[in-house]
């Protein structure tokens, strides 16, 4: 399950007025490897990062009110479908 951001308090970002789960649809989805950040794992030398593929219920949609290029959703129309690794 993902969390909504919603609290600036603990640091988290989003728009003004629509705290949600942010996610990018299929055409825009290369743009979610801005977010992943590759970290030493295992002390072997090798620097591993990891991506949530989703699924969406677009009825539980989070309107905004500026134009972003990105979905925003209630947790509850969020659904975890894979989880993809990279090892570099």
């Amino acid at each position: 399950r993902l969390f909504e951001s919603g609290d600036k308090q603990r640091g988290e970002r989003y728009l003004s007025g629509a705290p949600g789960v942010y996610v990018h649809k299929d055409g825009t989805g290369h743009k979610a490897e801005n977010y992943v950040r590759f970290v030493p794992l295992c002390g072997d030398g090798v620097y591993w990062a990891a991506k949530w593929e989703v699924r969406v219920n677009r009825k539980e949609r989070v309107r905004t009110m500026r134009e972003t290029d990105q979905w925003v959703q209630r947790e509850t129309g969020v659904r975890l479908a894979a989880l993809w690794l990279c090892g570099r």
